[in-house]
């Protein structure tokens, strides 16, 4: 089991922080969260395509890793899903949402990731960052050898487009996650400035 860890986000430039201030926006005290799709208009041309909207009062922004938890959990309830279900979250520069995105229901273990629809909908948003949210409905959120490499996939693409993979999160049946970013991409950075510090 892995217990939800704290770490705040930051992008200054293009480079991705860990800190532990508590950000404050001089705007509403609520998270805005809007259900998007994508539909062909009568063109046949794709749009995004809003479904549903509310306020969520508990938080302002994504900071961290239990917020993402908290918002999946209490407002689409993605821990008690029997079928793994694969959420994007699009963000503006302040890491507020701009969209939800169911992107695809798979089995019991395992869901079909759709690299290229992710980047054209994070593209059709404007988005700066993004988030990549699924369950594991068998409680054990450890990532699997699939998981590890889809990640690995679309921060690859991510990197291309100039968009920030911020984080992809496991979530178990009990609430428990699984953060890439702590646990596998901050220990690469880290390993990385140790070997060019050796090096030098």
């Amino acid at each position: 089991m892995h217990p939800t860890p704290y770490v705040e986000y930051l992008i200054v430039g293009r480079s991705l922080y860990k800190t532990s201030a508590i950000f404050q926006f001089k705007e509403e005290p609520k998270m805005r969260i809007v259900n998007a799709r994508l539909r062909l208009d009568d063109e046949g041309v794709p749009r995004v395509v809003k479904s549903t909207a509310k306020l969520y009062p508990e938080i302002q922004y994504f900071g961290n890793a239990q917020d993402i938890v908290k918002v999946m959990t209490d407002v689409f309830e993605i821990h008690k899903e029997t079928q793994e279900v694969l959420y994007l979250i699009a963000l503006n520069l302040k890491s507020k949402p701009l969209a939800f995105f169911e992107i695809g229901r798979g089995n019991i273990q395992e869901t079909i990731v759709d690299a290229r629809g992710i980047m054209i909908r994070l593209m059709m948003c404007n988005a700066s960052s993004f988030i990549l949210v699924h369950n594991h409905p068998s409680g054990d959120c450890t990532p699997s050898k699939p998981d590890m490499m889809v990640a690995e996939r679309i921060k690859q693409l991510s990197d291309l487009m100039g968009v920030y993979f911020l984080e992809n999160l496991i979530i178990g049946a009990d609430k428990s996650c699984f953060s890439f970013f702590i646990n596998v991409w901050d220990k690469e950075n880290n390993n990385d400035k140790n070997k060019d510090h050796v090096e030098a």
